[in-house]
């Protein structure tokens, strides 16, 4: 009896440490979905990436082997709820509904959505795209700053010049209209010479008033242009703000996706983030919706994609498991000591850039 009690607790030593009835190491089953930078296929189906080098280093912490089993998100999930794989690992975000049903290691990467679009056209700009620029509120914003900027100089060169000089600048409140004048056609170096200062205070204005107008209208042109080449690049999409209004593409079951149908869109379900790429370049959708990591990385293999700088809804990626999951505690302290050192830091650099 004594024996059998010590043949049992050996064998269960073996197991928590990943070692099988026969010393073997455990083999773990691993779903997962391409999702480049963390899972990549490369050639001949080998699999690299941010994920596939951490689970290595943690696998080799565990003692254990691993079978990766390339399947889309939704699969992946449910397979680790039926038992049928022992964890999940491709960029998935931890989120209140997937922990309802699975338990999640700690997050060993935090980042954002990211909305990928077509580039502007190259072809210059259309009327269209131009008459957004001349509306958008930027530009009319600095129309407004500019004739502020007018009006007080006008309002000076007025206040000096009524009385001297009254048969240019009117005497009555008429003349801040001669004031506004006289200051438009300095600042734009027009001058023609229909009003003059004679004034000392209206020379010290009209001196002070030519050197700002250089600056002035410098920093004026470079308004118009980003008003109307920001309007250029956006098209129809510059932030979460426009997805409501547009076609949006996002694979199936993922946190993009329940992110989008909670705010109330309703997106073109795909099962690949390739697919919905080729889907945004052939123009049947306008946006894409994903993981902004992931889009960038594909993004840099199209001449016709681009994402947009901004992120939101934060995600926060951990490795997906069973409830109760006997191996939830070493895999978090196996991630808690790899993501401590200075070789996460490199092996994120090396994916990701600085």
């Amino acid at each position: 009896m004594r024996l059998l009690l010590l043949i049992a607790l050996s064998l269960l030593a073996q197991v928590a440490f990943g070692q099988g009835a026969e010393g073997e190491p455990r083999e773990l089953r691993i779903a997962t979905t391409i999702a480049p930078p963390f899972v990549i296929e490369g050639e001949g189906g080998q699999l690299e990436g941010i994920d596939v080098e951490l689970w290595g280093r943690v696998a080799e912490r565990l003692g254990v082997r691993t079978r990766w089993e390339v399947m889309s998100v939704p699969e992946a999930l449910d397979a680790v709820r039926a038992g049928e794989a022992d964890a999940a690992m491709a960029a998935l975000t931890i989120s209140r509904e997937r922990e309802a049903t699975l338990d999640f290691s700690h997050a060993y990467y935090n980042t954002g959505l990211g909305i990928a679009v077509l580039k502007g056209p190259s072809g210059g700009l259309g009327l269209i795209t131009l008459a957004k620029g001349l509306l958008s509120p930027a530009f009319l914003q600095a129309v407004g700053a500019l004739a502020l900027v007018l009006l007080i100089s006008g309002m000076l060169m007025w206040a000096f010049e009524r009385r001297a000089n009254a048969e240019q600048f009117k005497s009555s409140v008429v003349g801040l209209g001669d004031g506004f004048w006289w200051s438009a056609v300095t600042m734009t170096t027009v001058g023609y010479g229909d009003k003059a200062p004679v004034t000392i205070g209206g020379r010290l204005v009209a001196l002070v008033w030519m050197f700002t107008s250089i600056i002035i209208i410098a920093a004026f042109t470079g308004s118009i242009a980003s008003a109307i080449t920001v309007g250029a690049l956006d098209g129809k999409v510059s932030g979460p703000e426009d997805l409501a209004d547009v076609r949006v593409a996002a694979p199936a079951g993922t946190s993009a996706a329940e992110y989008l149908i909670a705010s109330g869109i309703r997106p073109v379900d795909v099962e690949l983030i390739e697919d919905a790429f080729d889907l945004l370049e052939a123009g049947e959708v306008e946006a894409v919706v994903h993981d902004a990591p992931v889009l960038r990385s594909l993004a840099q293999q199209s001449a016709d994609v681009r994402v947009l700088e901004a992120t939101f809804a934060p995600q926060n990626y951990g490795i997906a498991l069973q409830q109760g999951s006997e191996l939830r505690e070493q895999i978090n302290r196996a991630i808690l000591a790899e993501t401590s050192g200075s070789d996460w830091k490199a092996l994120l650099e090396r994916y990701l850039g600085p």
